[in-house]
């Protein structure tokens, strides 16, 4: 059985659930080249530290991790990911850690599901922990990927219950959401949202058991995931709202919990409650509204000079500045569909002032500039975003320096019409996608 996957490209690409079917799935991480691993740093060189070999798969070389950095991987996941996508179950997530901390967890594959959750905390830990990810540090990953892909038969393995396949899915869905490529979170979430929904999970009944009340966590967490890819990419959401009976989880002060990691963490406490707040601060709420008065108002070239396009150029900056303001509290984690939306809503910006014609307005001109300060901190740790933040600026500085408003010289055009194709191929809102091909047209193309 086949199911549409909800990201629509071009190619009407038709995804199995059977997500292990071939060598070039979208599940599997792609090659690493081999990079210069002498200069480690002194943690990894530590002797008086502890190494845990994460088991011995297919992976060509083993990631090593010490006892400080597999703390601080769980850390880093419980204080930025499990606020706002609560679908793992805390408990369950402290045991697989101790068991791995005593060497316990990959002495045999008796539960291939715990071997699998640690290596995928360990996984996403990972790239979270990296403002800027150098040689030693993608091997590192690239191998923590390697060795939790050698579990990954749980997404279609039937004799495990559907959660616990939805949780492992959405363990994929977090570390694509934090990664490099469009397709492959538009994939990944796509296919967890189609098995979520043929599982019953959008039509549950609270029955009072703790396993039905992280079913219902598990499911609003791939529903969130699913409108973060639907909203960035302009495409229509799944499933419709009206087959949806799933009640809403409440976000609660949730029990203290013992959480082992903490306590190999200096400075840190061995038990607690987790952070419920997370992105529910007043900062990272006007940031869900400021995104919100973005996707409202509707860009039509046609009327370009109306007043919604007015508040649509206001929205834009005010989405800007809170980002920004987030960024700079370091409150929101470096993910992808926060590049890929940035990047969006600064092309936005400089249609519109290139279609009007007009001089740019000194706020929209600090707006702009300060969504290209945020796409460099992205290019910093992923050398993917790259290409979006250099097209940004060539768009950036043509219409800043241009001696007639409405005007991006031949030069510029040039620069960026591969780079724009790139763009587009890798996937990008059709809207967008039209104002990078008109912006960046050749006198005499087409």
């Amino acid at each position: 059985m086949t199911f549409m996957a909800p990201l629509d490209n071009s190619n009407n690409i038709i995804y199995g659930l059977d997500m292990l079917q071939s060598d070039d799935n979208l599940f599997s991480v792609s090659d690493v080249a081999n990079h210069d691993t002498s200069a480690n740093s002194a943690a990894h060189s530590d002797p008086a530290m502890p190494i845990h070999v994460l088991g011995q798969g297919s992976a060509p070389s083993f990631a090593e991790v010490s006892i400080h950095e597999g703390a601080l991987f769980f850390q880093v996941y419980f204080e930025t990911i499990h606020p706002r996508y609560p679908f793992l179950d805390v408990e369950e997530c402290s045991r697989g850690y101790q068991d791995w901390r005593m060497g316990e967890i990959f002495l045999s594959s008796t539960d291939a599901w715990r071997s699998y959750l640690v290596k995928m905390i360990f996984a996403v830990g990972s790239l979270l922990r990296q403002a800027k990810l150098d040689g030693f540090t993608r091997q590192q990953h690239h191998n923590l990927m390697l060795q939790a892909q050698a579990d990954q038969t749980i997404l279609t393995d039937h004799s495990y219950k559907p959660l616990v396949r939805l949780q492992a899915m959405l363990l994929y869905a977090i570390h694509a959401l934090h990664g490099e490529s469009t397709p492959r979170l538009g994939h990944i979430i796509g296919v967890a949202m189609r098995f979520a929904v043929m599982k019953g999970f959008h039509r549950l009944v609270q029955d009072g058991t703790a396993e039905t009340a992280m079913a219902i966590k598990a499911w609003w967490c791939i529903y969130m995931l699913d409108k973060v890819v639907a909203i960035t990419l302009c495409i229509p959401p799944y499933p419709p709202e009206e087959w949806i009976t799933t009640p809403a989880y409440a976000n609660g002060l949730e029990p203290r919990y013992i959480m082992p990691w903490s306590s190999d963490v200096p400075g840190m406490y061995g038990y607690g409650r987790v952070n419920t707040e997370g992105y529910a601060s007043s900062l990272g709420l006007t940031h869900v509204a400021a995104i919100t008065r973005v996707i409202l108002y509707r860009l039509d070239p046609a009327d370009i000079d109306s007043p919604d396009i007015d508040e649509k150029l206001q929205a834009c900056c005010d989405f800007v500045g809170i980002f920004r303001a987030l960024q700079k509290k370091r409150q929101i984690p470096k993910h992808w569909g926060d590049m890929l939306f940035s990047f969006q809503v600064g092309v936005t910006m400089v249609y519109i002032v290139y279609r009007r014609a007009v001089p740019i307005p000194k706020n929209v001109d600090r707006a702009i500039r300060d969504v290209a300060s945020s796409l460099a901190i992205f290019a910093d740790r992923s050398e993917k975003a790259d290409v979006y933040r250099d097209c940004l600026d060539v768009l950036a500085n043509s219409i800043s320096r241009s001696c007639t408003p409405g005007t991006i010289d031949e030069e510029s055009r040039r620069e960026i019409s591969g780079m724009v194709q790139q763009i587009i191929e890798s996937g990008t809102a059709p809207d967008v996608a039209s104002m990078l091909s008109e912006m960046s047209q050749v006198s005499g193309d087409g």
